[in-house]
């Protein structure tokens, strides 16, 4: 174990780091932790850091975990950030996930938020997922939000899409927006297309709502097309509404 004061000119601590090696019987470091601590002009811990690095046998890092502690000035944890980082053999990071928590004065989880990216072997971002989880006084999650971005080898998005779900006092989802986005090369809009779903209490969709948009070059929208379905106790579609409309 090796730990590390950092003093200031004052002779405050600001800071201190703490290194555990774990060794294995063939005298080979298995995983290694790092503890560090932020310390503020108050003598008050402000951030916690925990890093966590599972090595495999040919001693590189295999994965790694990061959990993150932000300490306001009451002494109560306002946020908790958790990063985990899964490494190839060849040293690159293949897939990243990042878990942060939002809490409020009273203790409870606000926000949950998951961010998830996929890497290739250029070590640029293919995709990446973002789920978002708003949470009400009563510990029950009242809106549900998931980001979907795929990107291109070059770097830019093509296709982006956002998912919304707005979930009731019972846990059942109330009505539901999926928003996708076409992006061209040049990463203008090409055309977006929002879904909504209104649920009833049993759980069924009583309607649905589809808005399509075609966009021009000049980022205008040049065509639309409204579908609006009304959804019987039976599921069979009751009535229909179709708009489409073209600009000139």
């Amino acid at each position: 174990m090796i730990m590390v004061h950092f003093i200031s000119d004052t002779g405050k601590l600001n800071a201190s780091i703490v290194i555990i090696h774990f060794i294995g019987d063939t005298g080979k470091v298995n995983a290694s932790i790092v503890i560090v601590h932020f310390i503020g002009d108050t003598g008050k811990v402000n951030t916690v850091m925990v890093m966590v690095h599972f090595i495999g046998d040919i001693g590189k890092v295999n994965a790694s975990i990061v959990i993150i502690h932000f300490i306001g000035d009451t002494g109560k944890v306002n946020a908790v950030m958790v990063m985990v980082h899964f490494i190839s053999d060849t040293g690159k990071v293949n897939a990243t996930i990042v878990i942060v928590h939002f809490i409020g004065d009273t203790g409870k989880v606000n926000t949950v938020m998951v961010m998830v990216h996929f890497i290739g072997d250029t070590g640029k971002v293919n995709a990446s997922i973002v789920i978002i989880h708003f949470i009400g006084d009563t510990g029950k999650v009242n809106t549900v939000m998931v980001m979907v971005h795929f990107i291109s080898d070059t770097g830019k998005v093509n296709a982006s899409i956002v998912i919304v779900h707005f979930i009731g006092d019972t846990g059942k989802v109330n009505a539901s927006i999926v928003n996708v986005h076409f992006i061209g090369d040049t990463g203008k809009v090409n055309a977006t297309i929002v879904i909504v779903h209104f649920i009833g209490d049993t759980g069924k969709v009583n309607a649905s709502i589809v808005i399509i948009h075609f966009i021009g070059d000049t980022g205008k929208v040049n065509a639309s097309i409204v579908t609006v379905h009304f959804i019987g106790d039976t599921g069979k579609v009751n009535a229909g509404i179709v708009v489409s409309s073209k600009v000139y």
